[in-house]
């Protein structure tokens, strides 16, 4: 055994983690992210920089940057990354989305001895004007109620304000 961590040694293998060799990127819910992410605007961003698989005894030492190539804050701003659950998942979080956050966001870690990145292009998502003038977001199907999907009770759809 000892002769193959010297080996191991010499090779300056020891302590790598065999099992992966990229980061990935995932949405809130843990899937994987495509190269392309849509977002409403004004809405809220929360995307994962993942890690994980790298496995122990390493830390990726994640960063997130913008298009403009300017890392990423870790404090608390409208755009800022955060820690997950450890140093391996960085969340990237942008808040009040806007025309000027399009673009390719990056995060980069060092993994299983060289630096790796991910990225994903953040573009808004197109609102579209109906006939009627009305943006499609904004449309309300009167045909299909809401409805609870704990209870399956039908919600009462808000009465509108009629003005005087």
């Amino acid at each position: 055994m000892d002769m193959v961590n010297v080996f191991l040694a010499l090779l300056g293998l020891t302590g790598l983690s065999f099992g992966c060799n990229t980061l990935r990127i995932r949405d809130w819910d843990l899937n994987d992210v495509q190269q392309t992410y849509e977002v409403a605007q004004g809405g809220v961003v929360a995307l994962i920089c993942d890690g994980t698989c790298q496995g122990t005894g390493f830390t990726p030492s994640l960063r997130w940057s913008q298009p403009s190539g300017r890392e990423v804050d870790r404090y608390p701003e409208r755009v800022m990354s955060v820690f997950q659950e450890s140093r391996r998942q960085l969340k990237l979080y942008l808040q009040d989305f806007r025309p000027s956050d399009q673009g390719m966001y990056t995060c980069r870690g060092w993994v299983n001895g060289s630096w790796k990145i991910a990225s994903v292009y953040l573009k808004m998502t197109a609102r579209i004007t109906t006939t009627n003038g009305m943006m499609e977001e904004d449309k309300i199907d009167i045909s299909n109620p809401a409805t609870d999907p704990d209870t399956d009770l039908v919600q009462p759809l808000p009465q509108p304000i009629i003005a005087r």
